[in-house]
């Protein structure tokens, strides 16, 4: 398993929330990079992640927020919806959640997913071609373009290097 990475006490708090309420998710974005090494620090102070598409799992982050006293500002249900962003941006706590575009499965992508550590915490991270895939499709639409090619340039590299190529 590779180095923990490190985010800020009040992250790894809601993070450990998430788990405890059975809440399905994977850590994406940078520091699913840092994980996979092409990030120069190994400390996010902002987590994103992908999470199931269901209403369950809705529920279980709605647990989650009342548990750090934060009141959701979604229904459950947006959480089934592709494509849909909840930033969770209070009382310092930096963390994206995301659930996949259009045609992407979650069972597909957490198949393919690695053991990571966040902290204390064993989390699952994206895998490597998806992370790519991802970061691709961040580099046509959205913030931070320059960041995610260059996350890209760096990722598509360590695969080369992988693979021998």
């Amino acid at each position: 398993m590779p180095p923990p990475i490190s985010t800020t006490q009040q992250n790894t708090k809601f993070i450990r929330e998430l788990q405890l309420a059975g809440a399905e998710f994977l850590v994406i974005g940078g520091a699913a990079a840092a994980i996979h090494g092409v990030r120069e620090t190994m400390f996010i102070p902002e987590i994103d992640l992908l999470v199931a598409p269901t209403v369950r799992n809705g529920r279980c982050i709605h647990h989650a927020l009342d548990a750090v006293h934060i009141s959701p500002q979604f229904r459950p249900e947006d959480v089934a919806k592709p494509q849909k962003r909840i930033p969770v941006f209070h009382l310092g706590i930096e963390v994206d959640i995301l659930t996949p575009v259009e045609g992407v499965e979650y069972s597909e992508i957490i198949q393919r997913s690695e053991p990571a550590a966040l902290d204390i915490l064993p989390v699952r991270v994206i895998g490597l071609d998806d992370l790519i895939d991802m970061k691709k499709l961040a580099t046509v639409e959205g913030d931070c373009v320059e960041k995610h090619r260059a996350d890209l340039e760096r990722l598509i590299e360590m695969k080369r290097s992988q693979n021998g190529k």
